[in-house]
């Protein structure tokens, strides 16, 4: 019970603008992850990190994957953890970027969509514009 309280607690605080985007697009389209899980601290920090990443790689990918899963494993360890990216087309704005992870990109890949539209305990998601006019997007499930 106090676990549950302290979540609430946690979840309350404030989201970055582009996790804020992202969670709302998730809703929008009706995705099971954003509608079964909780956003969790640990989650929506490996999803803003990954994002840090390839953003700054201008590459899409799981750079750091690793060290991610990892440092996730060790404080959830009753759950299977996965990532999943995204990348936007050129310029186009967070809002469009977010919902096209959603309701384009991930649908295309039947891997991608299976942890993206999966019930789930824990999530994490973000998104960064890279100085290349591209937006990736990332997230992080525990299910």
């Amino acid at each position: 019970m106090l676990l549950k309280l302290a979540l609430t607690l946690l979840c309350c605080l404030p989201l970055s603008r582009e996790t804020e985007l992202m969670v709302e697009a998730g809703k929008d389209a009706k995705v099971r992850t954003v509608a079964t899980g909780t956003l969790h601290p640990d989650f929506i920090e490996a999803s803003e990190e990954h994002v840090a990443m390839q953003a700054r790689n201008h590459r899409q990918g799981h750079p750091g994957w690793r060290s991610r899963y990892t440092r996730l494993q060790a404080k959830h360890p009753n759950l299977r953890i996965a990532e999943i990216a995204s990348e936007s087309w050129p310029n186009q704005t967070l809002a469009e970027a977010a919902k096209d992870a959603f309701t384009v990109s991930w649908p295309a890949s039947p891997g991608h969509w299976a942890i993206a539209n999966k019930k789930c305990v824990y999530y994490g998601t973000s998104m960064k514009r890279s100085r290349n006019g591209i937006t990736y997007t990332s997230m992080v499930v525990g299910y």
